[in-house]
């Protein structure tokens, strides 16, 4: 598992993570203006537990 982050990650208990599997809160704009500027972009990410058999999987704002 890898996990490249600039923002939070959250893991819920009991959550399951299989391998080779990335989570990455990191991105880069996709505009050459916005490359050249080295801006980078973040955003958090949450693994919540939930009933049910498809747990929810929240990534980014909301």
């Amino acid at each position: 598992m890898t996990i490249l982050d600039i923002a939070p990650v959250r893991i819920g208990d009991h959550r399951m993570i299989g391998p080779g599997t990335v989570i990455s809160t990191v991105g880069h704009p996709l505009t050459a203006v916005g490359r050249r500027a080295h801006l980078g972009l973040g955003a958090p990410v949450t693994l919540r537990v939930a009933g049910g058999r498809l747990p929810p999987v929240a990534f980014g704002s909301g």
